[in-house]
């Protein structure tokens, strides 16, 4: 049904499948076009997990959502949210849920290349009822008390999918494994990595390409400061596969420090070009 405002001379609504709607240039008319639902497996599960959230939400007690408004305001940020916004404790609940699933899902085969007598094990991620405590940091700490900040130095992407990355640390690592633990906040840290088609890609455009979800380190590590791993190709998942997926394509690679609970940190950027 349309509508028509008199005072301001303008009509707005739908008739006959022809929407009436305005902008900057004045009223206009379109054809209605009944909108796309493609109901696909990622958006199901997304829709789902979207829906357990908001129950678990409204499962909590007051205290813990007055919690978890205190903690939105003075400490979450959002993955890929605008500067100066100020979110609700039920929008970083479901934020840190979010995460935390999008850590599990990513957690593909590993590899440690460098240094060579080093492993990582990953852990389990999972966010709490309970609004956190401190500030995430995204920092390790290569020994107790002595914060390291890793930064993406290189990567590469072959159109099999195998994803390599080296990651830089502000501190030189001991012969003695890091602790994968923040600084700031005594929460496990690890590594979450996407790929995107262009300088600001958008989230349809996002390929995860790989996660270390909250690791232990293990074994003889040198005094360095690289750290270089790779990710299985074959354990990607191959029907999600983006467009650019294909040799001489570019892509923008977007380096994460992930918590336990599904807190997220850019330790930074680089582009690359997919190879054979």
């Amino acid at each position: 049904m349309a509508r028509f405002t008199p005072i301001l001379g303008t009509l707005s609504g739908k008739v006959s499948g022809v929407v009436f709607s305005r902008n900057k240039g004045g009223s206009y008319l379109k054809k209605w076009v009944k909108p796309t639902n493609p109901r696909t497996v990622a958006q199901g599960a997304a829709r789902g997990a979207f829906s357990v959230s908001s129950a678990t939400w409204n499962a909590l007690t007051l205290a813990q959502k007055s919690a978890w408004n205190a903690y939105a305001v003075s400490s979450f940020k959002a993955k890929t949210g605008r500067v100066g916004v100020i979110y609700s404790g039920f929008q970083a609940f479901v934020s840190l849920g979010q995460g935390a699933r999008s850590a599990k899902s990513a957690s593909r085969v590993l590899t440690c290349s460098s240094p060579a007598a080093a492993t990582l094990v990953k852990t389990t991620v999972s966010p709490g009822l309970n609004a956190p405590a401190g500030i995430f940091t995204g920092q390790i700490q290569v020994t107790a008390g002595v914060p390291s900040s890793l930064t993406i130095a290189s990567a590469t992407l072959t159109v099999a999918g195998v994803f390599s990355v080296v990651m830089n640390s502000s501190v030189l690592f001991a012969v003695t494994a890091p602790l994968f633990t923040d600084l700031g906040s005594g929460r496990k840290v690890g590594l979450i990595f996407y790929g995107g088609l262009g300088d600001s890609p958008s989230s349809k455009n996002l390929q995860t390409l790989g996660c270390i979800p909250a690791p232990t380190a293990a074994g003889t590590w040198a005094v360095q400061n690289t750290l270089s791993f790779s990710f299985a190709g074959s354990d990607l998942p191959i029907t999600d596969r983006k467009l650019w997926y294909t040799i001489g394509s570019k892509v923008q690679i977007s380096a994460y420090a992930v918590s336990e609970i599904g807190e997220f940190k850019l330790l930074g950027q680089t582009a690359l070009t997919v190879t054979a």
